[in-house]
C-alpha cells in the first residue's frame, strides 16, 4: 500500500494536471487552431487556382463569365450580354469547350469583312444556341477540328454562316437557323460531307455546299 501511495504521488501531477495549467493547454490549444483556419482561408482566397495531375487549371466559380469581342474562350462560358464587334468574336482556346450564346446575339462588323464570328480550332467545342451570329465572313468557322458541334443557333447577314474546312472531321451540326447569308452551311468548299464525316441536319438555310445539306429554307 506504501509504494502505491508513493507511486500516487510521483504521478500525482500528470494524472492530475493543475486546473490553472489546464486551462492555460486549452487556451493556447485553441488560439493555434484559430490561427491555423486563419491560414487556410486565407491561402484559399489569395490562390484562384487548382493542380489537376501535376497541372495548374484555372478555377470558374460563376460560369458565366464577362467576355469581350476578341476574347480567347475556354472552358464554359455563358454569355450574360450582347457583343458588337468591330473584329473577330470569340476565338476558341482549348479542346472540350463549349459556348451557350444564352440567347444573347454577337454582331460583326458586317458581311464585306474578314473576320469571324467564332474560330473554332481545337476539338470537342460545343457552340449552343439559342443565339444570334451576324455580320461576319464566317459566322462559325471551324478549321481542323474533330467531334465539335454548332447547334440551335440563327447565324445571319455573312458570307458564310457556318464554314468547315477540309481537316475537320466527324462534326455534328444541327437544328441550325441559317438564312440571309451567301452561302448557309458550306463543307469545304462543296467537299461531299461523306468525305470528312460531318454530319449536317436539320438545319434551316437557303443556300449550302455541297447542295441538299439544308432541311428547309
Amino acid at each position: 500500500m506504501r509504494y502505491q501511495n508513493a507511486f500516487d504521488q510521483r504521478t500525482k501531477h500528470f494524472i492530475e494536471p493543475d486546473s490553472k495549467i489546464s486551462k492555460m493547454n486549452l487556451k493556447s490549444l485553441f488560439s493555434a487552431l484559430v490561427t491555423v483556419l486563419i491560414a487556410i482561408a486565407l491561402f484559399i482566397s489569395q490562390f484562384s487556382a487548382i493542380r489537376v495531375q501535376g497541372q495548374e487549371v484555372e478555377t470558374i466559380p460563376d460560369q458565366r463569365q464577362q467576355v469581350s469581342c476578341g476574347s480567347v474562350i475556354t472552358g464554359t462560358v455563358t454569355l450574360s450580354g450582347n457583343l458588337n464587334c468591330n473584329h473577330d468574336g470569340l476565338i476558341i482556346g482549348e479542346a472540350s469547350t463549349t459556348i451557350n450564346l444564352n440567347g444573347f446575339r454577337i454582331r460583326g462588323p458586317g458581311i464585306d469583312n474578314s473576320k469571324i464570328g467564332i474560330a473554332v480550332s481545337e476539338d470537342n467545342v460545343k457552340i449552343v444556341g439559342p443565339g444570334v451570329i451576324s455580320g461576319f465572313q464566317a459566322g462559325i468557322l471551324l478549321i481542323n477540328t474533330d467531334e465539335s458541334a454548332a447547334s440551335s443557333n440563327n447565324i445571319q447577314g455573312s458570307q458564310k454562316g457556318i464554314f468547315l474546312d477540309s481537316q475537320s472531321a466527324e462534326n455534328t451540326v444541327q437544328m441550325n437557323m441559317v438564312r440571309y447569308n451567301i452561302v448557309g452551311l458550306d463543307n469545304a468548299n462543296g467537299l461531299a460531307p461523306v468525305s470528312n464525316k460531318n454530319t449536317f441536319s436539320t438545319n434551316i438555310c437557303g443556300t449550302s455546299s455541297p447542295s441538299g445539306l439544308c432541311t428547309g429554307n
